[in-house]
């Protein structure tokens, strides 16, 4: 249980997270954020740059940087 002040910093965390991934969405930032299991049943393969990656840290199996 949260009391008022863990509640509002709470509540502030969650509205800016929202309101960066908002901005990052409206500039078209959409890093990949691959993994075997979220690959497997992705619905957007031919938009997804992940293919960018080396095959090797596609998984994070490697130091890959985001794309």
């Amino acid at each position: 249980k949260l009391d008022d002040d863990q509640w509002r910093a709470f509540a502030e965390l969650v509205e800016e997270t929202v309101e960066r991934c908002d901005r990052g969405a409206r500039q078209g930032m959409f890093s990949p954020q691959p993994s075997e299991e979220a690959c497997r049943y992705c619905s957007f393969p031919d938009v997804c740059r992940v293919v960018e990656l080396d095959a090797g840290d596609a998984f994070g199996k490697g130091g890959g940087q985001d794309v």
